[in-house]
Parts: C-alpha cells; structure tokens; sequence
C-alpha cells in the first residue's frame, strides 16, 4: 500500500433515504443517479402514490405508508405516547391534524417509520443520509462523519435547522428520527419542525455542523404541496420544465460557488506573487 492510500480516509459506505411522496419527476432522480447512484444505497420510506416512480426501480429497500388511510399520522404518534392527543395543537407543527394548516406531523411520522425499519435492517453502512425526492444535486460532495455528529446544509432553518436533507453515522442518525417523542415531552416550545430539530439534537448531546448547501429543491409547475405552489424562478438545470420551490436554497449555492471561486483566485494570485519575489530576490 503506497504512502498515498494511507493519508486518504477510507471511503464511507452510504446509505441515502428518501422520506414523504416521490413527487419531484426525473431531474431529481438523474441527478442522484449521476452523483449517488454507482457509490451508495437507497432506501425509500415513502407513501403509496408514485408507483411508476423510477426511484422504485432503483431502490434496495422500499418501506411504504398508505397514505390514503387518513388516521396513519394519528396512529404513528398513538404507537409512541398517545399523551400527544391531551396537547394543544399548534398549526404547522400539528398539520393536517384536525385541517391544520401545515405537514409537521407528517414529517415526524415519515421520520418515526423510518427508525422502527431502519433499526431491523443490516448494520453494513457507515453513513446514512436523509432527504427528499425533489432534491437536485450540484455536486457529488458528502461530510465524512464522525460520531456523535450531524451534518446539516446551510438554508432553509426556520429559527432553527433545515429538516430536508441531513447526515450521520448510524447511531446518531437513528437517534435523529425520533423527533415525536420529544415534542410530546416538551409541548409547545415551537410552531415548526426546524426549531424542534435543533433543541432536539442539543438537548440529544448532538454536535451539529452545518456545511455548504449542494442541492436545491424543485417542482414541476402544476405541483402543489401542503405548504406552496413552486416559485415563478425557473431551474436552471430543468429545460423550462422545472422551477425553483425556495429560490433562496439556489441563492445559498451560487454564493458558495462564487466564494470558492474568490479563494482560487486569490489563491492563485498569492502564489504567483511568492513565484515572482522568489525570482526577484
């Protein structure tokens, strides 16, 4: 083994999950398979909508909520603590329970599910990402995690930190889906996931590091969510048929891309001037 392959550290094995409905169509899906797809696994813990989804195809483990089933996200909360019910229920944290507006309660549930399957698969992966299937990827980068930390992208916080995307070793991200205890034990702190999330990794002894965003979020034009129809700013990946939902994720990227850009330069423009007082002197 050359000196080399010593200093590099060994290559993570990866497991990518997918949660919620595999809306998002077929620019998401190429850009996982081009950065993700030969290197890592992917599990979908996803609803029954979508069936010809080619994330179907692709995936090696497929775990599935009935969505049409309108008490799931009641009975998901019920299999943790039925104390939830006795709680005043905040509108976007509690939505759709009782027409609230919002999707916190599936979120949570959808995180719920995920840990009691997760926990029965093989222990064969070092890394383990959760995300969505409208994600578009701009690069192939991961944080190689260490333990007892979670890696989250900067965006998207809300007052407290992004629930879209994040990674972890195994015990840490396990620990991470179990988010409904907590908010049953701690009622009414927030109004949204994102602040939940934060207090919980905390409170949890998590260290969260945040790291430069790499993908975005899209939809189609006709896509409507619990939340918000897509913004009227185009993808420019999507050929005029994809659009941006949170035109500031993309904002976030570009200025990534325009600081790395500055350091090169700089980087480059001190080299030349050390290169040029060398042969001076």
């Amino acid at each position: 083994m050359s000196p080399l392959s010593l200093m590099r550290p060994a290559r993570q094995k990866t497991l990518f999950c997918i949660i919620g409905n595999l809306r998002g169509g077929d620019m998401p899906y190429n850009s996982y398979l081009e950065n993700f797809g030969d290197d890592c696994d992917l599990c979908l813990c996803v609803g029954n909508s979508y069936q010809d989804s080619p994330w179907r195809q692709h995936a090696k483990y497929i775990l599935e909520i009935d969505e049409t089933d309108t008490q799931v996200w009641e009975m998901t909360y019920d299999g943790v603590s039925k104390e939830w019910r006795t709680h005043n229920h905040l509108e976007n944290l509690w939505g759709p329970y009782q027409g609230l507006k919002g999707s916190g309660m599936i979120i949570c549930s959808f995180r719920q599910k995920l840990y009691e399957n997760l926990i029965k698969l093989p222990m064969v992966y070092d890394r383990y990402v959760l995300t969505r299937a409208d994600h578009y990827y701009v690069s192939n980068f991961l944080p190689t995690v260490k333990p007892g930390s979670i890696y989250i992208p900067i965006g998207e916080e809300y007052g407290g930190v992004t629930d879209r995307f994040s990674v972890a070793d195994r015990e840490t991200f396990l620990r991470s889906l179990l988010i409904i205890p907590f908010i049953i034990q701690n009622p009414n702190l927030f109004n949204n996931v994102e602040q939940y999330l934060k207090a919980f990794y905390r409170s949890s002894s998590m260290k969260i590091v945040k790291y430069r965003r790499n993908m975005y979020t899209v939809g189609r034009k006709d896509e409507q969510t619990r939340w918000q129809t897509v913004s009227q700013q185009e993808a420019p990946h999507g050929g005029g048929e994809y659009f941006l939902k949170y035109p500031s994720e993309f904002a976030l990227i570009n200025k990534s891309l325009l600081s790395r850009t500055i350091k090169r330069v700089k980087g480059r423009a001190m080299a030349m001037l050390e290169r040029l007082s060398v042969t001076r002197a």
